[in-house]
C-alpha cells in the first residue's frame, strides 16, 4: 500500500512538472536560426537527457510571453530561447541540436546561408569594419584590450547554435619591437551577426606561455567547427622570439570563446629537429589551414626553409 502511494505521488509530481506538449512542434536533429531573446538562455546540468532538456526548455518557454521558440544545444546543455518578433527561421538540420515551436507560432524558411539576406553591395562599397574594442577582456583571465595591438592573419567560422560568426587572429602588441610582425602574439577572438556587420572583441582566446615551445608567441590562426567544438590550429614560436623554433599547435573548446584545451604539440607538428636560425639549413613551419574531410582533419601549412638569416 505505502509502496503504491509512493508511486501514485511521484506519478502525479512528474505530470505537475511534465510541460504542455501538445500543439508544440518538437523536431530532433533541428535548430532555428538567429532571434535569440537577449537575457532567456539558461544552462542545463551537464548530461541532461533529451527528454529532460525537451521538457525544460518547453516548460521555460510556455511560461514566458517573450519566448515564441527554443533550441536545445546538446554540446553545451543549454537552451536557446527565441523571442517572439525576431527574425528567425528554420528548422535546419543540425544533428546537435533539437528544437520547439510554441503553438500559435509559425517559423518562416530559411534561405540563402539561413540569415536575413544582406543588402546589395554598391560599387565601390568596400568598408572597414567596425569593431567594438571595448567589449574586450572577457575570455580568460590576463585578457588585455587590443589598443596596444596590431591585428594581423585570421579565420571565421560560423558557430551553428547561435548563428554568430567568430573571427580568431593573432595579435601582437604595438610595443613589441618587432610589430607587425607576428612575433610574440596571441590568439583573439571577435564575433559578429553577419559578416557584413560591425565586429565585438572579446579577448584572447589562446594564450601564449603554455609551454617553452610557445613562449615566444603563437601566429596565424586557422579554425574549424567539428561535432560540437571549435578546433584552431595556429604556428607557436619559441624563444627568442623572432629566432626560435616554430611548429604547428592547436587548441579546442565547446564554445567559439573558450576556455580553450591545448592539444598536446605531439600530436599536431612539431617543430622540425635540428632546424634553427639564423644560420642555415633553418627553417620554420608555419600559416596552417585546416578541412575536415573523409573522417580525417587534414592539416597544410607552410615550410620556410631559410639560409643566413
Amino acid at each position: 500500500m505505502a509502496v503504491n502511494l509512493l508511486l501514485g505521488a511521484l506519478t502525479a509530481a512528474a505530470a505537475a512538472l511534465a510541460p504542455p506538449l501538445p500543439g508544440w512542434q518538437v523536431m530532433n536533429g533541428t535548430n532555428l536560426r538567429h532571434g535569440d531573446a537577449p537575457g532567456l538562455d539558461f544552462s542545463l546540468p551537464a548530461g541532461t537527457t533529451q527528454p529532460d532538456a525537451i521538457s525544460a526548455c518547453t516548460a521555460f518557454c510556455a511560461n514566458h510571453t517573450r519566448c515564441a521558440a527554443w533550441v536545445w544545444v546538446r554540446s553545451g546543455d543549454r537552451c536557446a530561447i527565441k523571442g517572439r518578433s525576431e527574425n528567425w527561421c528554420g528548422p535546419v538540420a543540425d544533428a546537435g541540436c533539437v528544437s520547439g515551436i510554441k503553438p500559435g507560432f509559425k517559423v518562416q524558411k530559411c534561405s540563402g546561408r539561413d540569415r536575413p539576406p544582406s543588402p546589395a553591395p554598391t560599387a565601390g562599397g568596400w568598408r572597414l569594419p567596425v569593431i567594438d574594442w571595448a567589449a574586450g577582456g572577457i575570455v580568460g583571465p590576463a585578457s588585455t584590450p587590443t589598443a596596444p595591438y596590431a591585428v594581423r592573419a585570421f579565420d571565421v567560422v560560423e558557430w551553428p547554435a547561435d548563428g554568430k560568426f567568430y573571427l580568431y587572429c593573432d595579435l601582437v602588441l604595438f610595443s613589441n619591437p618587432k610589430c607587425p610582425s607576428s612575433f610574440g602574439s596571441e590568439i583573439g577572438v571577435f564575433s559578429a551577426p553577419s559578416l557584413d556587420s560591425g565586429w565585438t572583441y572579446h579577448g584572447i582566446a589562446v594564450h601564449k606561455n603554455a609551454s617553452e615551445a610557445d613562449a615566444g608567441g603563437l601566429a596565424t590562426p586557422t579554425a574549424i567547427v567539428h561535432e560540437g567544438r571549435v578546433f584552431i590550429y595556429f604556428a607557436y614560436e619559441g624563444l627568442p622570439v623572432g629566432a626560435g623554433l616554430r611548429g604547428i599547435g592547436g587548441a579546442y573548446a565547446t564554445h567559439p570563446l573558450g576556455p580553450f584545451q591545448r592539444i598536446p604539440n605531439d600530436d599536431v607538428a612539431l617543430a622540425p629537429v635540428g632546424w634553427h636560425r639564423p644560420t642555415g639549413p633553418g627553417g620554420i613551419l608555419d600559416d596552417p589551414e585546416v578541412i575536415f574531410h573523409g573522417g580525417r582533419f587534414h592539416l597544410f601549412h607552410s615550410r620556410k626553409h631559410l639560409q643566413n638569416g
